[in-house]
This record gives structure tokens, sequence and C-alpha cells, in this order.
């Protein structure tokens, strides 16, 4: 049972932020990034946004953050500007520790 029952709007709304966050501010380049931190970026509680991902998202936080990672990752591979970089170097720099 979810902690939040946000109107339809309300989690429209919250949905556009987080997407927002990921997408222009790419918030998951940051390896330290948690439910906190993404929360304070928000200006909201982190049960909020934790109820948003899980119910807007169909996800958990770590697996929001992680996919947009690996598609951060295979970006990266086929770019030719970071052919000088490692699997690993990658990697870093797309927000995996």
């Amino acid at each position: 049972q979810p902690k939040f029952s946000l109107p339809p709007e309300k989690l429209l709304e919250m949905k556009g932020m987080v997407a927002q966050a990921f997408e222009s501010m790419h918030v998951y380049l940051d390896a330290d990034l948690s439910i906190q931190k993404l929360a304070n970026i928000l200006q909201v509680s982190p049960a909020l946004v934790s109820a948003v991902i899980n119910q807007a998202f169909g996800r958990s936080f770590r697996s929001l953050v992680n996919d947009y990672r690996l598609e951060h990752v295979k970006r990266k591979l086929v770019d030719p500007a970071s052919a000088h970089l490692s699997i690993a170097g990658i990697a870093y720099e797309s927000g995996f520790n």
C-alpha cells in the first residue's frame, strides 16, 4: 500500500519534475545520488519522491537511476568522442562507482 495516494494530476506533475531532473539535469551522473539528494533538488520529501517513482515509473529509485546510467553508458560506448575511455572510465562518468 503506497504511503501517498496522489491525485492523478499531482502524480503527473511530480513525474514531470522527476523526469526533468533525470533528463535535463542528469542527476543520475552523481555517483552519490540518493533519494534524499533528489528530494532536496526537487524541494519535496523523500517519501513523496519514492512514491512518485514507484507509482508513476513503476520501479524503485535504484532501478530508475541504474536504467538512466545504463543508457548513458550505451550512448558513450558508440560515441567516437569517448573512444579514449575504457569501459570502466565510461561507467565512472555515467555515475557508477
